[in-house]
């Protein structure tokens, strides 16, 4: 370290200068004159020591030789400690005297290998194996076993398969093709009545079937539906003939809340009006007639609500009364509306339809199994074709009425 100088300096400062430059002979120093904390400091024992000597036995470490970690000789304990270690390589110094050194490739057969190959028969003989009767085939070219034959002798022919009993197939599709102009037929021997069942998992009744009577084609079900589904045209036809219910007048073609949302038909429907069918036939009352006067008063212009969500603007208008005006004006005259058929209601029971899965083809996408859910509701309805009579048949009661009252006053005339 350069000396430090400067004018004016204290005689106390000037000897710390010394003292940093290695200058140790005695210096006085006004003592009282020097500040209180550099007085701290060398009152310090080992400052204090040092400041005077520089001795390492004035820091307790007299018996500390100058000597670098690398060059310390060995100690007198750790001396002590390598005397008593045995000579480096000594196996038996290790507990190893019975193992001789040898590699493992050399090591020789020991007396218990060689007692237990020595009861061994010699290399190559399938029966020591316990495989006598084992022919020594790949596996390309073994034959047929007799339980294999037998079990093949029960199978049907792939190319012409026919078959008896109960036949079924499980897990992934089951597609049944025929070839180009071929016809695709499933058959029974029995001529008076053959079925395709469809069953449910678990159950032995057919959710579903279509078969023959003998004569034609029967569907149905055990307590539950039959559904058909196309993801375009679901067509139904009968080369010369009729596609017809199972029994006369018990079916119905949708329902109030299953509705179709148009018809088409070359000709007009044909209802039934067959006199022979009908019980007591009368006239309309003069109440009744009064009533059917308001009901065509009834009629009116709409819209309905979903061709205007579906439309817009677009919505077409229709004419016709509402049911609920109807059933206003007959219960006004004293009328009990629900005994005339022109005026319907039906509700329903809320519910749920599971549908199954449908597995996607060429040119339709796998459809997931899902829960249809139907809520309960209630609908009003007109038969338009007796409301129209009846409303037909109040106009002619007036007609006839206007046209009697003239006919009176033009005979009063002279």
């Amino acid at each position: 370290m350069a000396d430090i100088f400067y004018a004016g300096m204290p005689d106390w400062l000037d000897a710390l200068n010394q003292l940093a430059n290695g200058q140790l002979e005695p210096i006085q120093v006004d003592w009282n004159a020097m500040p209180g904390s550099i007085k701290a400091i060398l009152n310090k024992p080992i400052l204090a020591a040092v400041a005077t000597s520089g001795s390492k036995g004035d820091i307790g470490l007299g018996n500390v030789d100058n000597t670098s970690d690398a060059n310390k000789p060995v100690s007198i304990l750790q001396q002590a400690a390598l005397d008593g270690k045995a000579a480096k390589g000594s196996k038996a110094d290790a507990g190893l005297s019975n193992v001789d050194n040898t590699s493992d490739a050399n090591k020789p057969v020991s007396i218990l290998q060689q007692a237990a190959l020595d009861g061994k028969a010699a290399k190559g003989s399938k029966a020591d194996a316990g495989l006598s009767n084992v022919d020594n085939t790949s596996d390309a070219n073994k034959p047929v076993s007799i339980l294999q034959q037998a079990a093949l002798n029960l199978k049907v022919n792939a190319a012409s398969p026919s078959t008896t009993g109960t036949w079924s197939h499980s897990g992934g599709s089951l597609s049944l093709n025929s070839g180009a102009a071929n016809w695709g037929s499933l058959g029974s021997a029995s001529a008076s009545s053959s079925y395709l069942a469809f069953i449910r998992g678990g159950t032995s009744a057919p959710a579903g079937y279509i078969g023959t009577d003998g004569g034609g084609v029967i569907s149905g079900g055990s307590g539950t539906n039959l559904v058909l589904r196309a993801t375009n045209y679901l067509q139904l036809g009968a080369d010369s003939g009729a596609v017809l219910p199972i029994t006369d007048a018990t079916a119905t073609f949708g329902s109030s809340g299953y509705r179709w949302t148009n018809s088409y038909f070359t000709v007009s429907p044909t209802i039934t009006s067959d006199a022979r069918e009908k019980d007591r036939f009368r006239v309309l009352t003069p109440t009744e007639i009064a009533a059917a006067a308001d009901l065509a008063r009834a009629i009116g212009v709409y819209r309905w609500k979903t061709a205007i969500m579906l439309k817009g603007d677009g919505a077409r208008e229709h004419i016709g009364p509402t049911v609920q005006a109807a059933i206003q004006i007959m219960e006004s005259y004293g009328l009990d509306p629900f005994k005339y058929g022109f005026i319907c209601y039906d509700s329903w029971q809320g519910g749920t339809i599971e549908h199954a899965a449908i597995e996607a083809t060429d040119d339709r996408e796998m459809q997931a199994a899902w829960t249809e859910t139907i809520p309960a509701g209630d609908r009003y309805a007109f038969r338009y074709d007796e409301l129209n009579q009846f409303i037909a048949a109040g106009f002619e009661a007036r007609q006839a009425a206007i046209e009697a009252r003239l006919a009176a006053l033009e005979s009063a005339v002279p």
